[in-house]
């Protein structure tokens, strides 16, 4: 835009600070102001009857909201919030309107700015409906990045599965996954990025397709985009494939994931049928004699129709095996958190199985036993243990085993060095089992199977009693 009429835009616009959640364009209501963000970051929003609300662009300083006003449309369907607060410039309709008559070079820039929002809202409708939540997250934190003046912005879980469409556990096990990875923090409703590497390569095609767009169309930068790469026609014939259910589970089911036997067993069922409709094909065109017309249209019907029926089990699968994927990272993420919290605990800990095997161990009683969880894990927990001991611990045992929750003994550590001495313990056990064993008739009710142990150890003196720490 040129320096006169870059002035005299300023001069009719209102700079105006605006605070998070914020509507500045409501659905179906008309048009009084345009925004042009210059730290804040608004988010145009596709509603529902219900209320419920999904993200389809985004808008930063490269672009203005509700971009309607510039086709001089009215009022429009869609909603404009503010996602990151932050400074924007306001200008009235009607003056917004003059200013485009007095200002030529502006209407070519919000024509290619134009075109560069629609490739983002048709990609993210794509992208909502084909990848997971943790890559639609990592696409969304990259988006706000590039629109931020610096490296952290504000940001709730709620309000960003709101802005993904998904429940907010969702977007907590994703923000998780991406804390985990390195390329990112948050607390307290703040989110900093610390490596963007991580976060796109988390991230699916959409952002580098949206970002390959907007270089293009608004910076004039020749960024390579993944479709570039990519053949979508024979001649005059696309090869682009339809619409994929394959669409993840965004909610993940509260205990294991459920894969259905029916599933693979009609997946099986119809490869069988494929198979024997084939051989018959096969076998008419092999024939001595002319095969009839109408015998092989309705052979490749049917073959036809084999192969669509394999592509919706085929989508199916694909849509189990997205959920089975989403339950592993969240069962990986709960694991070390689980994992951070045991370690926390200032007791020494250790689990063992149902021959007593020690399966897990904290980092406490890795300084009490002066062993590295690798050496000790997979190690009867009798060899811990003073030979002498090891009678009373036995007991213990088989208390947990005959049915007693709980159990109690004091023992003496073997030293894990010459130089350091044995180390005298009291020792907590408490059984863990596993519900569901029946009686043999089938028919008794639901009862508890001991599975292993956990036990709790603390040094002592045994010659008074005195816990010590």
């Amino acid at each position: 835009m040129a320096s006169e009429q870059r002035k005299l835009f300023l001069d009719a616009a209102t700079p105006v600070t605006l605070s998070a959640n914020k509507v500045l364009v409501e659905a179906e209501q008309p048009i009084q102001h345009v925004y042009f963000p210059t730290s804040a970051v608004l988010s145009v929003l596709s509603v529902m009857t219900n209320r419920v609300a999904v993200e389809t662009a985004v808008v930063g300083f490269e672009g203005m909201a509700p971009l309607s006003a510039f086709h001089h449309v009215d009022s429009a369907a869609e909603q404009v919030i503010v996602q990151v607060p932050g400074d924007a410039l306001r200008i009235s309709r009607e003056t917004f309107h003059r200013l485009l008559a007095s200002a030529p070079s502006l209407r070519p820039h919000l024509h290619q700015y134009s075109q560069a929002l629609f490739t983002f809202a048709a990609q993210s409708s794509a992208c909502n409906r084909q990848h997971s939540v943790v890559q639609r997250c990592a696409r969304w934190l990259l988006t706000t990045h590039d629109r931020v003046p610096g490296d952290d912005f504000y940001l709730t879980h709620l309000f960003l599965s709101q802005m993904l469409g998904v429940r907010r556990s969702s977007v907590t096990i994703a923000a998780e996954v991406l804390r985990a990875a390195g390329g990112i923090t948050y607390t307290r409703g703040r989110v900093r990025i610390v490596n963007r590497e991580i976060l796109e390569s988390r991230s699916c095609e959409c952002y580098a397709i949206i970002r390959s767009t907007y270089d293009r169309l608004l910076a004039g930068r020749n960024t390579p985009s993944p479709l570039e790469a990519v053949s979508f026609a024979d001649g005059d014939d696309s090869l682009a494939g339809g619409g994929s259910a394959a669409e993840p589970r965004h909610s993940l089911p509260s205990g294991a994931p459920a894969l259905p036997l029916e599933s693979f067993g009609e997946f099986s069922a119809k490869l069988r049928e494929a198979k024997k409709r084939s051989e018959r094909f096969r076998l008419l065109a092999d024939g001595d004699d002319e095969p009839d017309q109408d015998d092989l249209l309705r052979l490749t019907d049917e073959l036809s129709m084999a192969f669509e029926q394999l592509e919706v089990a085929e989508e199916e699968m694909r849509v189990q095996m997205a959920s089975l994927d989403e339950m592993r990272t969240a069962l990986e993420v709960q694991h070390q958190v689980w994992r951070g919290r045991f370690d926390g605990l200032p007791d020494a800990f250790i689990e063992t199985d149902q021959d007593e095997t020690i399966v897990e161990m904290n980092r406490a009683a890795e300084e009490l036993l002066g062993k590295p969880r690798a050496r000790v894990i997979g190690k009867p927990v009798t060899t811990l243990f003073l030979d002498t001991d090891r009678r009373g611990l036995r007991n213990v045992i088989g208390q947990l085993k005959g049915g007693a929750r709980e159990a109690h003994w004091s023992g003496t550590l073997l030293a894990a060095r010459t130089e350091r001495p044995d180390v005298d313990v009291a020792v907590a056990a408490a059984a863990t089992g596993a519900n569901g064993a029946n009686g043999d008739d089938g028919k008794s009710p639901a009862s508890s199977r001991y599975v292993g142990a956990r036990w709790l150890l603390r040094p002592h003196r045994r010659a008074t009693g005195v816990m010590t720490r």
